[in-house]
């Protein structure tokens, strides 16, 4: 616009002062070619700057988390709740959904070609015909988690044997699957720093039993399993937030006691597993870095509908024993 204003002065300036029409034209060519000069360099630092920023914005996605939901089925059976994909920076996500329809089977197919893990078909084991909501468990320690986009197809069957697929995208960054992977090696390095002859001994409960590299239990006490572990401080407050990340299956706890402040909680748990029920006590020593469970019952018939009602029925009921094991688990913390 400066040229354009420049040139109508020149013209107007060169014709007052009686010059011939040939230097006007010279002039006026002159200042037509800078304009166009400068135009074209200021559309190649446009371009450049707009390639600088697409490009910026390319490198910005392939770096960032995000999660896609996509319908594959003109029919739906179910309703996928809202993911967030930064929950993943553990190696474990929940993806949970709602039925809308009568849907009495659902399978998850894995996939990631960025990955070394194989495709994996999963049928829900949890899942009973009629029940109205469900999750599935996306972790790296099963390898149904890395980095890249995986890719999950939900397929629900319904009673009709009518068939709806959901599409499940998660993309997760190279560099944090990498510190997910990173922190899961450390973490089990650290938990295989286990020596029993270091534990108690009692005629009560007898002496310890190595059982894997990172576990033990007792002679004289059955369905007792206690592994070595990092773990975090957790009060019978923080027990809820605790077991949101430990469990993968539909759970409820009872009769939560912080034994010792900051050193020793136990409560009772009843969890799923596939077609049956396992109620047990779990010790969280924080102290010696302990996981204990001690299995209390087993049993079948019980759903996701009726867990909390099971839950409830057993925490009235008294069980042989756990005096001893209550004993045993405060002689290690002891020890």
């Amino acid at each position: 616009m400066k040229y354009i204003l420049s040139l109508f002065t020149l013209i107007i300036v060169l014709a007052s002062c009686g010059q011939n029409q040939d230097k006007v034209d010279q002039a006026k060519q002159e200042l037509l070619q800078q304009w166009q000069a400068d135009q074209t360099q200021q559309t190649v630092e446009n371009t450049s700057w707009e390639s600088d920023i697409s490009e910026q914005w390319d490198n910005t996605n392939q770096n960032d988390s995000y999660v896609e939901v996509r319908d594959v089925s003109d029919i739906q059976y179910i309703s996928v709740n809202t993911i967030n994909s930064q929950e993943s920076i553990d190696g474990e996500l929940q993806i949970t959904w709602k039925t809308l329809d009568d849907v009495t089977t659902i399978s998850v197919r894995f996939s990631n070609e960025e990955s070394d893990y194989p495709v994996d078909n999963y049928t829900l084991q949890t899942f009973k015909s009629g029940d109205s909501t469900f999750l599935y468990n996306a972790s790296s320690k099963s390898k149904v988690l890395d980095y890249g986009e995986n890719v999950y197809l939900i397929t629900a069957t319904s009673s009709t044997w009518e068939k709806s697929q959901t599409e499940v995208t998660i993309n997760i960054p190279k560099t944090l699957t990498e510190n997910i992977k990173q922190s899961e090696s450390q973490l089990a390095g650290s938990s295989q720093e286990l020596v029993v002859w270091d534990l108690p001994t009692s005629s009560r409960y007898w002496e310890p039993i190595k059982v894997w590299e990172s576990s033990f239990t007792y002679s004289q006490i059955k369905s007792l399993e206690v592994k070595k572990e990092v773990l975090p401080t957790v009060s019978c407050e923080t027990l809820g937030d605790f077991l949101k990340e430990k469990m993968n299956t539909w759970y409820y706890w009872n009769t939560c006691r912080d034994i010792v402040e900051d050193e020793w909680i136990r409560f009772n748990l009843i969890r799923l597993d596939g077609d049956a029920y396992i109620y047990e006590r779990t010790y969280i020593d924080f102290k010696n870095g302990y996981y204990g469970t001690y299995e209390l019952e087993t049993g079948e018939w019980v759903s996701t509908e009726t867990i909390q009602e099971k839950n409830k029925e057993l925490w009235e009921k008294e069980f042989p024993n756990t005096q001893i094991v209550d004993t045993l688990m405060r002689d290690i913390l002891q020890s």
